[in-house]
């Protein structure tokens, strides 16, 4: 496991933007997507991923294209 990556890291990594990326962690949203990484809770405040599961699901979303 590589860390962990906060949200603006995250949106580099994957070229989604921060409200797509909330969208599709949020499970109300029409955009909910189950195969996406865990938002995990830094603070009362911060939001991050590990780096790992974001490289994980990138890879898996290129294989299935």
């Amino acid at each position: 496991m590589k860390g962990i990556v906060r949200i603006k890291q995250a949106v580099e990594i994957t070229g989604l933007s921060r409200s797509s990326i909330y969208s599709k962690v949020r499970k109300t949203s029409p955009y909910f997507d189950s195969t996406f990484p865990t938002l995990l809770k830094l603070g009362s405040r911060s939001v991050g991923f590990y780096q790992s599961e974001l490289e994980n699901w990138m890879t898996n979303l290129r294989k299935a294209a």
